[in-house]
């Protein structure tokens, strides 16, 4: 389904929601669980309520690698409607998504994908950093 630009997403019908037992298996659930947080409502109200909080936190669940820390999570002092996130670090997000993972998983799939006309296929971890290394 693909919605066109500005459209309503509310309107739009539910195609899929997870059952109790892929919920209880989810990443966000065992995350929200690790910062004392009970459920998915708890995990959503905490990070409207304290946003630096929660990205700073997403930053740790998900391992990025900064090649230079950041001082803040969000810098608001030019207003909220100019944010600055992550002041002063650097981050190459291929040494995060791929780089970091070649060592232990070079022959494990990093990638699947399917195309429009049904066509399948998968790279390795090491396929994907030949692919990168390439475009780059």
């Amino acid at each position: 389904m693909h919605a066109e630009p500005n459209a309503d997403l509310s309107a739009q019908p539910v195609v899929w929601q997870p059952g109790p037992a892929q919920l209880e298996r989810s990443r966000a659930l065992a995350f929200a669980r690790r910062h004392g947080l009970d459920g998915w409502n708890r995990l959503v109200e905490r990070a409207a309520a304290d946003p630096e909080w929660f990205w700073g936190a997403v930053s740790d669940e998900l391992g990025l690698v900064w090649t230079r820390p950041y001082e803040t999570v969000l810098d608001l002092r030019d207003g909220p409607e100019w944010p600055r996130w992550f002041s002063g670090g650097r981050m190459n997000y291929v040494t995060s998504a791929v780089d970091r993972w070649l060592p232990q998983r070079a022959e494990e799939v990093a990638i699947r994908w399917e195309g429009e006309d049904g066509a399948t296929g998968s790279l390795t971890f090491a396929e994907l950093t030949v692919a990168v290394n390439r475009m780059a």
